[in-house]
């Protein structure tokens, strides 16, 4: 998946060690992780009230919301109504003015479902007499848009961009937001029904917008700190702070569609041969660049519903090896800890029809032999979005 720089008015931050041992971030499970900071400045005024600045480079549209664009790219599903669940995750990190270090272990999380200064200041390890009074959660605060835009005659294959005339990353980065069809989600579903136009099967190019209620967020802030700002200011040192509301990329998972492919060979009797492999059809995926598991089960010919023995293309890729008119290789195995979606099996499956030939371990090579009053079963595993812990 090919992503462009979003808006202007933000920017990306990439790392991974911050996302990934700091215990208090929401997203920290992953191994790399772009995120959005949006800084709100919040210090005091002569009497003591909050003064409260907006970053100026971030303006709100008419109706007081600011739109948030997470960036421009290619969906190798072609169907919206594959998109079951949708993931939205952030953070506030609570920091002196100018000094919020997105590489930090000890990035200052105050959390926004409902904390303390006392708690807050523990986690920095510093033991002051703090408030322990908890804070309001902070919610309602956003509406989450997915928008999505049709490409005509483009087959995305997660080439870079730039190697098609037809299509530059600068047009993507720039197509603006009122190209885009955009759908409101709530409660993590789709708000309102997917319409047929919605429903149409062709290349996509998605972003994500959140509207922002920055009125919302102030009335929080003034809400829950005017009387607890001057001791937020005595733990960080600082009587300039900022707030950093941290915007993961929303995620989305996806059907998984379950097939059980036609047994190629071996086919009719099996007594009088010794089977080595099994070969199996795979049709026409119903998305681009999807990624899929095989299982493999030798099942009692009279009791379908004892396995005598089962494989799968997770634990033993290396026996499953894959041909199409234009290719073929063996699967592969990954590292569990850095494997996401698309690199289930660190390449692209076919999109069109292929053979896959599964290689029967020769200790059950034998036992088929000694035992033929069995069958075989193959069911595959179609995925079509991440898999979310």
């Amino acid at each position: 998946m090919q992503r462009s720089n979003h808006n202007n008015y933000g920017f990306w931050l990439k790392e991974f060690k911050y996302t990934k041992t700091n215990p208090y971030v929401s997203k920290y499970y992953l191994d790399d992780s772009a995120f959005i900071v949006y800084s709100i400045s919040v210090t005091t005024n002569p009497d003591g009230s909050l003064k409260i600045t907006l970053p100026t480079n971030m303006p709100l549209n008419a109706q007081g919301l600011f739109e948030l664009y997470y960036g421009q790219h290619f969906s190798p599903q072609r169907n919206l109504d594959l998109f079951k669940k949708f993931y939205l995750d952030f953070d506030l990190s609570i920091n002196p003015a100018k000094l919020y270090d997105s590489f930090s272990e000890d990035t200052n999380i105050f959390k926004l479902s409902g904390d303390s200064v006392f708690d807050f200041s523990n986690r920095l390890n510093l033991q002051q007499n703090m408030s322990s009074a908890i804070t309001d959660p902070l919610e309602n605060f956003y509406s989450l848009y997915l928008g999505y835009n049709r490409i005509r005659n483009y087959k995305y294959t997660g080439d870079t961009i730039e190697n098609y005339e037809a299509l530059s990353s600068i047009v993507l980065a720039e197509m603006d937001p009122t190209c885009f069809e955009w759908l409101e989600i709530a409660d993590g579903s789709y708000a309102n029904p997917l319409t047929e136009k919605d429903l149409k099967s062709s290349t996509l190019v998605l972003d994500f917008k959140l509207n922002l209620d920055i009125n919302k967020i102030l009335t929080w802030i003034e809400g829950n700190f005017a009387d607890k700002i001057a001791q937020l200011q005595t733990v960080l040192g600082n009587q300039q702070l900022d707030f950093n509301l941290i915007f993961y990329p929303p995620s989305h998972t996806g059907m998984q569609l379950l097939d059980v492919p036609e047994i190629i060979s071996p086919a009719g009797i099996l007594k009088t041969k010794v089977v080595t492999e099994v070969k199996f059809e795979v049709r026409k995926s119903l998305v681009d660049n999807s990624q899929k598991i095989f299982e493999v089960y030798f099942l009692d010919k009279d009791n379908r519903s004892m396995v005598i023995f089962k494989d799968d293309s997770v634990s033993n890729p290396s026996n499953f090896f894959i041909e199409s008119k234009d290719s073929s290789f063996y699967l592969k195995h990954i590292e569990l800890e850095n494997s996401v979606f698309e690199d289930i099996g660190k390449f692209d499956y076919p999109v069109d029809n292929f053979i896959v030939t599964y290689k029967i371990p020769s200790e059950l090579v034998k036992y088929l032999a000694d035992t033929l009053d069995y069958t075989i079963q193959i069911k595959m595993t179609d995925l079509t979005s991440e898999r979310r812990d």
